[in-house]
């Protein structure tokens, strides 16, 4: 990744220009103020360069430290301005800090940001250029690479992370391929990558692991579509280990979405769980739904997750559903 201009000073008018986790920022007025300021544009979060750039000196950092005004973070040389509660993205802009200026979040921290994965893993993942400075340690887990250039680095929610592409880019080397596959297939649901984009990617890092698993992603004869529950994705393994052809998933027809729907066969499946199917209201809607489907010429199978613990005999209700031998 080019280097981004240096921190520097600029007028009186204007302030002192700093590099952020993001962007540059902009502070200005008192040492306090802008103190305050670079605080508010980063989770109440500092570097020490930071501060010694808006007009800090060591010995107003430690006079900072005794009284309170700075706190100390689990990385050195990266505090806690004013109060060191965690804050939504303290996490990640605290690692960002501590690794300095060529380090950007990736793998599954970048996937949760960007809504690929439904949690945030335990530690902050940042890729950083090989050669620079950073090392991984408790709670911040550093990825090396020889290849990083602007196109693969956006900036959201204020922090710079790894495009949506990079970022599967970058899981498929190292996650299991069911996590890879369901990111892929939200990320391209949402239109937060596109498969050209995808593909330009996997072509510009050529020879990584999982490149040839994430371009069978983008076939577009494969069934694709996102699970949205825990009992789907059982389903959805059941299915698989079978051998019975993968059905599209969370399917919109007309005003209702199905879970699993296999077009050719047209046949419908919805997995009840008491969370999503039970109550007057939920029953009223799924009895709507069964006849608009019906009157479309859909067969529909509901499948609970107590079927689940019998898989035999749901497969073998599937397979003839398909009308498979």
């Amino acid at each position: 990744m080019a280097a981004p201009a240096s921190s520097e000073r600029v007028g009186a008018a204007t302030g002192v220009r700093v590099e952020g986790v993001g962007r540059f920022v902009v502070v200005s007025g008192s040492r306090n103020e802008r103190l305050a300021r670079l605080a508010a544009a980063q989770e109440g979060r500092g570097s020490r360069a930071q501060l010694l750039t808006i007009g800090l000196t060591p010995a107003m950092i430690d006079t900072r430290l005794r009284t309170g005004a700075l706190l100390s973070t689990r990385f050195r040389g990266v505090y806690a301005i004013g109060h060191d509660r965690p804050t939504e993205l303290s996490a990640e802009v605290e690692a960002l800090l501590a690794c300095g200026r060529f380090a950007v979040l990736s793998h599954l921290t970048a996937a949760a940001l960007h809504g690929l994965v439904g949690e945030r893993p335990r530690e902050v993942h940042v890729t950083m250029l090989r050669g620079s400075h950073g090392a991984s340690r408790a709670g911040l887990r550093v990825h090396r690479t020889t290849r990083l250039t602007r196109t693969d680095v956006v900036v959201r929610r204020g922090v710079r992370l790894t495009t949506a592409a990079r970022t599967l880019s970058d899981m498929a080397e190292v996650c299991r391929a069911r996590v890879v596959e369901r990111a892929c297939d939200e990320a391209l649901a949402r239109r937060l990558v596109s498969p050209t984009k995808l593909r330009e990617t996997i072509a510009r890092l050529p020879g990584r692991r999982g490149s040839a698993f994430l371009e069978g992603l983008l076939d577009p004869d494969r069934a694709r579509g996102v699970t949205r529950s825990d009992a789907e994705e059982r389903l959805l393994a059941q299915l698989r280990a079978a051998g019975i052809p993968d059905p599209e998933r969370n399917v919109p027809i007309g005003p209702f979405v199905v879970d699993f729907l296999w077009p050719a066969a047209g046949l419908v499946i919805e997995v009840d769980s008491y969370t999503w199917h039970g109550g007057p209201a939920a029953f009223k809607q799924d009895r709507r739904k069964e006849a608009y489907l019906a009157d479309r010429g859909l067969r529909l199978l509901r499948v609970t997750w107590e079927m689940m613990d019998s898989p035999l005999p749901l497969n073998t209700r599937i397979v003839r559903a398909l009308g498979g031998a």
